[in-house]
Order: structure tokens, then sequence, then C-alpha cells
């Protein structure tokens, strides 16, 4: 069983009502997140230059 199985990272995104509408359909589905657009991609390495100091 593939727990993610019932995402479409590449569909159009849904609302939650919406969402669960097409899923009693057994559909795919892409749902709004707050914090990401929900592909579920492996992180990057963020670009350029980090600098640390000593704060007195």
């Amino acid at each position: 069983m593939d727990a993610m199985g019932w995402i479409d990272p590449d569909g159009e995104f849904v609302d939650i009502c919406q969402g669960l509408k097409q899923r009693h359909k057994r559909e795919k589905i892409r749902v709004k997140s707050a914090a990401s657009d929900f592909r579920l991609q492996s992180g990057r390495v963020p670009s350029g230059q980090a600098k640390a100091i000593v704060i007195p």
C-alpha cells in the first residue's frame, strides 16, 4: 500500500472541500498547503554564503 499514492504532485491545487469530494471519487489530488507547494521533493541546499559572528 502506498501511503502517499493519493497525491498528484503535478496536479492543480484544490482546496480541502474540493479535495475531499475528489478523494471520495478515488481521484488523486494536490491540496493547497501553508508551508510549501506540496511537491514532496527532497530538500535543496541553500544558495549563497552564510556568515557567522560571535556576539559579545
